[in-house]
């Protein structure tokens, strides 16, 4: 606003050679001081108002300030919180990576123990724990589960693992299937005694040890005499008696299924035998007569030959030919071959020989 005054005032002045002559110096004199008057009086106005006005600013000035070093002590505590919860969160990364490789360990071990859990059965327990091993396997492949849950699902074996070792001690007996000597499956009860598995069927008619055999889903009842089939029956129906051993687990019975008879044999082979017999026993007599033919031939001694030897050293050819000559068989001559021809060359000799 003074500036404004100040403008105004000098446009006047400049203004002041060009005013007509009907105004007076005078009256321009004091149109000027009555201007500078009320400039004057306004600047004290602006001045008074920029002291009321200063105060105000200044509190605000100073709030905003105290704002400032407020908001800037809460960005350093959030600075500060942000870095604790960014130890935290590494801190949990690492726990967590520990879990879970704890649970692959885990998961691991129950794949590990239920291979050796499955190596270990019994053929006739198989069917017993048949559903429970394809269970097991079913959780461990699937990957919807979480792993809280293919552990529950898992650990269903241990369980079952201690259970059939408390029950496997003294003996057992369940209800199993086997089949006996015509291929028909029997139900009946089996008594399972550390390695032995003996069957008693319920009909009553088939009893003996069981015993695995190549392509068969079932196990097969050995055939036993009948005190033995008696005392495998009591002993499945009863839990007491005797018990039939076999130390040889099975592979006593199976050597003694191998066990043919020569007619057996040629039986299986069919038409076809007669020709390999004929040419077997052919061969038979040739072989004795080779044998006869070879056992005629004599062979040059070491006498024989130390004699032919000394006639050739001696320059008596004749007497080591016709030694050579008395030598029967084929020796004789190939020692007279080679007495015809000692003045060649040992290749030549070897040659004509």
């Amino acid at each position: 606003m003074i500036r404004n005054q100040i403008k105004l005032f000098l446009a006047v002045a400049m203004t002041i050679p060009s005013v007509s002559g009907a105004q007076s110096l005078e009256g321009v004199a004091t149109g000027a001081a009555a201007d500078l008057q009320k400039a004057t009086a306004e600047l004290t106005a602006a001045r008074q108002e920029v002291e009321a006005a200063r105060l105000p600013l200044a509190r605000q000035v100073s709030e905003m300030e105290q704002r400032v070093i407020e908001r800037k002590a809460e960005l350093a505590k959030a600075q500060r919180f942000q870095e604790n919860q960014l130890v935290e969160l590494n801190a949990l990364k690492a726990e967590a990576k520990r879990q879970a490789d704890e649970v692959k360990y885990i998961d691991s071990l129950l794949s590990e123990y239920a291979r050796a859990f499955r190596s270990r059965l019994s053929f006739v327990e198989e069917p017993r724990y048949q559903v429970l091993l394809e269970k097991v396997d079913k959780a461990a492949a699937d990957a919807d589960l979480t792993a809280a849950s293919r552990f529950s699902q898992r650990a269903v074996i241990l369980q079952t693992a201690l259970q059939r070792i408390e029950a496997a001690q003294g003996g057992e007996t369940f209800e199993g299937k086997a089949l006996d000597k015509q291929g028909l499956v029997q139900s009946g009860k089996v008594a399972l005694i550390g390695p032995v598995a003996v069957f008693a069927s319920l009909s009553g008619g088939a009893a003996g040890l069981l015993q695995q055999e190549l392509n068969k889903s079932d196990p097969t009842i050995a055939q036993l005499e009948k005190p033995l089939s008696d005392a495998s029956r009591t002993l499945a129906t009863t839990g007491n008696g005797e018990l039939v051993l076999d130390p040889t687990l099975g592979n006593a019975f199976k050597l003694s299924a191998m066990q043919e008879s020569l007619y057996e044999k040629f039986a299986k082979g069919g038409v076809i035998m007669i020709p390999l017999l004929g040419l077997g026993v052919a061969a038979v007599l040739l072989a004795v007569f080779k044998w006869f033919q070879f056992s005629r031939v004599r062979l040059a001694t070491e006498t024989d030959l130390q004699t032919v030897l000394k006639h050739i050293q001696e320059e008596k050819q004749d007497l080591a030919l016709k030694h050579a000559r008395n030598i029967p068989g084929l020796a004789g001559d190939l020692l007279a071959t080679a007495v015809q021809h000692v003045d060649e060359k040992k290749e030549y000799i070897e040659e004509i020989i």
